[in-house]
């Protein structure tokens, strides 16, 4: 990517997030830390088996200017080879089983599994894919249509072909588990975030000082907001805004999709020594002399 490039605001370095599950108590208590402080980021929620008693319009309400991304219902794992053996006609009725079987439930090619105090949901990759198309319409029916463009993996990236063709067919991006470094990911079906609840302010204390060969950079945290809650670290999240936030003038605060739909329009101009093209439907921006120039869409900028 051409270094002369920054994001809209002038700036190479944008901050964001990406929140699993769809947790709405804790939740609101993390909206409530980083709004005031122009953070945005991605909410990863799990169909609208977590709505509770809210109306569509309180939910979208709730998560006004962020992005929504489908987390699959049931937040369940692929079956794998060996579990297969494992499925059991008997009915799951004590939390306290250490026999590892997959007990049937009402949905075809679903099983539920408890075992060494794991419990979750495992499902065939027929399944799994109808899981995941069903809460894309669920969460569409609330947030418009067209407007869930990416997925996230329930636990880690599921090593299933017919599943992650599925999605690659489906999604403009596919998020795992993991770490990362602050470059924009080369690889959208499988990005990663690049800190935690537990590096969170270290890590944001090294991108602020990154250079990254002056190329177009994200800090991207996660991954839910119960890591806060259950760690006892809401402080954290609250130096991080109280010293990362607000301050346009060295980052750009975007969704995740923002954030990559700005790369792929800076990836489709045309640059050549005398002029730059922008061919996409948004605005790019470049540094020329200190100043930033905004080149609008179908627009020449001459150099």
């Amino acid at each position: 990517m051409n270094s002369l490039f920054v994001f809209p605001n002038g700036t190479r370095k944008a901050v964001t997030f990406t929140i699993d599950d769809g947790n709405l108590p804790l939740d609101k208590k993390f909206i409530d830390i980083v709004r005031p402080a122009g953070i945005k980021g991605t909410f990863n929620l799990m169909g609208t088996e977590r709505m509770s008693n809210m109306t569509p319009e309180e939910y979208r309400e709730f998560y006004r200017g962020f992005e929504i991304a489908n987390h699959c219902g049931m937040h369940p794992k692929v079956i794998t080879e060996s579990e297969k053996e494992l499925i059991s006609d008997e009915k799951f009725v004590s939390s306290e089983a250490n026999t590892e079987l997959l007990y049937k439930t009402d949905m075809e090619g679903l099983y539920y599994k408890y075992y060494r105090a794991w419990w979750g949901y495992v499902a065939t990759p027929e399944t799994y894919i109808k899981l995941v198309a069903r809460a894309k319409a669920e969460l569409e029916s609330v947030f418009g249509e067209g407007n869930i463009k990416a997925f996230v993996w329930p636990y880690c990236e599921q090593n299933d072909d017919a599943v992650k063709a599925y999605l690659a067919k489906n999604y403009e991006s596919v998020r795992r588990t993991g770490s990362a470094t602050f470059e924009l990911p080369k690889d959208r079906m499988a990005w990663c975030y690049n800190a935690t609840h537990a590096n969170l302010n270290e890590r944001a204390a090294e991108f602020e000082t990154e250079d990254n060969g002056g190329e177009l950079m994200f800090l991207c945290f996660g991954v839910h907001s119960h890591d806060f809650e259950n760690n006892h670290c809401w402080d954290v999240l609250e130096k991080f805004a109280e010293k990362y936030g607000n301050r346009p003038h060295d980052f750009w605060y975007a969704t995740v999709g923002e954030i990559f739909e700005y790369e792929d329009a800076v990836k489709s101009a045309t640059v050549t020594d005398g002029e730059i093209v922008n061919g996409s439907g948004i605005s790019i921006y470049v540094k020329v002399d200190g100043k930033t120039v905004e080149i609008k869409p179908g627009e020449v900028y001459k150099r």
